[in-house]
């Protein structure tokens, strides 16, 4: 992703963001995912890739079948392991 994005795109990313977080809130999760996939396609924010972790979590634990692709589970494996050792170092 570039690091430099067209303010419209910006824009755009962060209502997709806003819409997803208020299904999630509504517990309409499929749609939430939805709409953060579009807001991570745009901007490749890792905190957004952390509401689709989260949104992965309900999915094994309630039977949700969300959508979650090879590449988005190896960068949120990637970010969940940092995380981690960032945590184990600061002890």
């Amino acid at each position: 992703m570039s690091a430099e994005k067209n303010p419209r795109d910006k824009l755009l990313a962060k209502t997709y963001h806003n819409v997803a977080s208020a299904f999630a809130n509504l517990f309409m999760f499929d749609k939430a995912y939805e709409y953060y996939v579009q807001a991570y396609n745009i901007l490749g924010d890792k905190h957004i890739l952390k509401r689709l972790y989260l949104l992965s979590y309900l999915d094994k634990r309630d039977g949700l079948r969300l959508k979650v692709t090879p590449k988005v589970w190896e960068v949120i494996s990637c970010s969940i392991g940092m995380m981690s050792l960032i945590k184990r170092l600061q002890r």
